[in-house]
């Protein structure tokens, strides 16, 4: 029987025909994520786009369980990383769910004015990707899509929607932009946007991970073992 990463793994290989590289970002606080977490890094395919998909950053108890993809047309340890920043949050802080804004705190490529992000529909693959129904969870997965965005998206986005609970199975965000200063992710605001602590260690704009730096060149990467 297939474990449940396992599971989640096959189901994005069979749409993106590319066997996944499982990585491990081995800084900071990741002894408060689930123990089988990971970041998978697939190759490009026929879409000629690297994607990076969180495995088990949804858990069987989940009242909304989600995973998080992201396409990219370079390979980066930084997508690893922002993962895995946006899972323990997700984790530790306030559940995260379609159509959240994230505040990255830094480009999320080198030179790109796209420091947001906005957790989508997966529209390039459509429902079928999107659903994932496991025997050991009572909800099925949804497989959701972190599309980068500008600031000014962001907010436009976030004054142009009503508000809602973030308990809600189809939320919004507020307008106030959440920083993460501590591992417990305690939130200044209602969660619904967050500042991701990102490659940029030493600068106090990105203050937020100092506590998964790994020197924000790649140190902090680990394959996880096979056994």
């Amino acid at each position: 029987m297939l474990t449940r990463a396992d599971a989640i793994s096959s189901h994005y290989s069979s749409f993106w025909q590319s066997t996944p590289t499982p990585k491990i970002w081995k800084h900071g606080p990741i002894h408060d994520l689930p123990p089988l977490f990971r970041v998978l890094e697939f190759a490009p395919s026929s879409r000629n786009l690297w994607t990076y998909a969180t495995c088990e950053m949804s858990q069987p108890t989940d009242e909304f369980p989600i995973e998080l993809h992201l396409f990219s047309p370079t390979q980066s340890d930084q997508h690893i990383e922002l993962l895995t920043t946006i899972a323990h949050y997700h984790r530790t802080g306030h559940p995260l769910n379609l159509h959240h804004t994230l505040n990255f705190g830094r480009p999320w490529l080198p030179g790109s004015l796209c420091d947001h992000g906005l957790i989508s529909l997966p529209y390039l693959d459509g429902p079928r990707l999107e659903l994932l129904q496991l025997s050991d969870s009572k909800h099925p997965i949804r497989c959701l899509w972190l599309l980068p965005i500008t600031q000014s998206a962001a907010t436009s986005k976030s004054n142009s929607a009503p508000r809602h609970s973030s308990k809600s199975s189809n939320p919004r965000t507020s307008t106030t932009p959440i920083p993460i200063a501590q591992a417990s992710c305690e939130p200044r605001h209602h969660c619904c946007e967050c500042q991701s602590r990102g490659a940029a260690f030493g600068s106090r704009r990105f203050f937020s991970l100092h506590r998964y730096s790994g020197g924000g060149q790649g140190g902090g990467l680990a394959e996880p073992s096979s056994s």
